[in-house]
């Protein structure tokens, strides 16, 4: 099975995360095995995750994230949510009733939040 993501080495202890057309959020569980595998290989200790170009993040895809992060907590990672545009983190916000449990930061180069 093709991946629907491109992974990029960050340092000596992160991956970048960018995901491609054919993610399906709603099949978050069919990612998450080959991901953790990844993970646990590359010892990494902060997966990036760029939404450069999510124009929107639904409840499915949150739900995606929140699996996501749930696994990277288990395996010691910190999930980074990149790039994510003012209109997507308002419209997310106005949905959510509490804080998300992942960083969120502007680019590599700034520190996450």
């Amino acid at each position: 099975m093709r991946r629907p993501w491109h992974l990029t080495r960050i340092g000596p202890a992160g991956l970048l995360f960018e995901p491609s057309e054919g993610l399906n959020p709603s099949a978050a569980l069919d990612y998450i095995e080959d991901l953790v595998q990844v993970l646990l290989s590359s010892e990494s200790r902060y997966l990036y995750y760029d939404v450069k170009d999510v124009a929107i993040i639904d409840t499915v895809y949150y739900q995606w994230l929140l699996q996501l992060e749930r696994s990277c907590r288990l395996l010691g990672v910190r999930l980074v949510v990149l790039h994510m545009r003012p209109e997507t983190a308002f419209a997310l916000g106005r949905s959510l009733d509490g804080p998300i449990p992942f960083s969120c930061a502007q680019g590599l180069d700034r520190p996450p939040v």
